[in-house]
């Protein structure tokens, strides 16, 4: 289970704990406010991974007791943590953490990634956007997936006081889309997850009429 702490409320960690699951991971955050977090779900005998991208981040969140870490270099989908690239990343995490375990994630789509990962001191790989590619992906869009990495149709813009995230252009994400200028310039997830609340509350209420 992935946890972005900027969309976290305050029972969300207790309530994980109940669940049937085995590992969580944490993202975008300083790992020293959620070492008792960490402790809790551990002592619900979850896995505690821990979503970076600069060595420092890693080094914190090691020093805060997690099971592992997830070095998200800059080629990764959605939101973005680091500035670095994957495979230059790899090493320089490796030299923070010392044995701890340590997946890859950003840019990995095939076996040759996960060798050259591991070759640089990883201990396995992380696959995300490479699904979309897949037969079993529906509808199956391996000719939209490969022209967008190939023409370099990524959208990727900060968020939020510097957060950045990468998506393909669409009717949401393209300048002139969907998403009015006001709300962009707003430039913050709050507020964005503010409107999208009052957004529901209206639909709810229109819905009970």
């Amino acid at each position: 289970l992935n946890l972005l702490i900027p969309f976290m409320r305050p029972d969300t960690v207790e309530s994980v704990a109940d669940e049937p699951i085995d590992a969580v991971t944490f993202f975008w955050g300083a790992p020293a406010d959620h070492a008792d977090s960490i402790r809790l779900l551990q002592r619900s005998h979850l896995k505690v991974i821990w979503q970076c991208g600069s060595p420092d981040e890693a080094r914190e969140a090691a020093d805060a007791g997690v099971d592992a870490i997830m070095a998200q270099g800059v080629e990764a989908g959605g939101h973005v943590r680091g500035s670095t690239s994957t495979f230059t990343l790899i090493s320089a995490v490796r030299d923070a953490i010392g044995a701890l375990p340590m997946l890859a994630a950003g840019g990995l789509a095939d076996g040759r990634a996960l060798v050259a990962a591991i070759a640089l001191g990883g201990d396995g790989g992380v696959f995300g956007t490479r699904f979309t590619a897949i037969p079993d992906y529906k509808p199956a869009r391996k000719d939209v997936v490969r022209m967008r990495v190939n023409d370099g149709g990524w959208r990727f813009e900060p968020i939020d006081g510097g957060k950045r995230t990468r998506a393909t252009y669409n009717l949401l994400s393209s300048p002139g889309g969907m998403i009015p200028k006001w709300l962009v310039d707003m430039n913050s997830v709050s507020a964005i997850a503010d409107l999208f609340k009052a957004l529901r509350e209206q639909l709810q209420k229109h819905a009970k009429r």
